[in-house]
């Protein structure tokens, strides 16, 4: 049974992952600005500590949600694994993103043909003349 996956629209998800990275420089920059030219040479700004602790916290946040994002193309799927558990599958085209940590792979939609005059024919000519009357009349 096909189960379809949690996703989100990936350019909006994108969009909340860039407005904290400029809020997190706009903190960065109002604890500077009121810094020392030289900051470094009495230590780190006042309230620096929690913002570089907040710094990490966000690039590590970041590159988890990072993982997420994947791109279907037109007629091809997803399938959505959690440490070889199939979570679901995903079929619509896009930039999309869908749980962090999880492996995706792709399968394709695509419709082949299958013709058969021309196995018939191969399959006939290795046939006796009897064997041939008997299958084809």
């Amino acid at each position: 049974m096909e189960r379809k996956v949690f996703r989100l629209n990936g350019f909006a998800v994108l969009l909340v992952l860039l407005v904290l990275a400029g809020a997190l420089a706009a903190a960065w920059q109002s604890t500077l600005s009121g810094a020392d030219p030289m900051p470094f040479e009495d230590g780190l700004p006042e309230g620096a500590g929690p913002l570089i602790t907040l710094t990490i916290v966000w690039a590590v946040f970041a590159a988890i949600m990072a993982t997420g994002f994947t791109v279907i193309n037109p007629n091809e799927a997803k399938v959505v694994q959690f440490l070889g558990r199939y979570v679901g599958s995903l079929s619509a085209a896009g930039f999309q993103w869908v749980l962090p940590l999880t492996t995706k792979q792709r399968v394709t939609l695509r419709v082949r043909n299958f013709e058969t005059s021309k196995m018939l024919e191969a399959h006939t000519a290795y046939m006796p003349p009897c064997a041939t009357w008997i299958t084809c009349h």
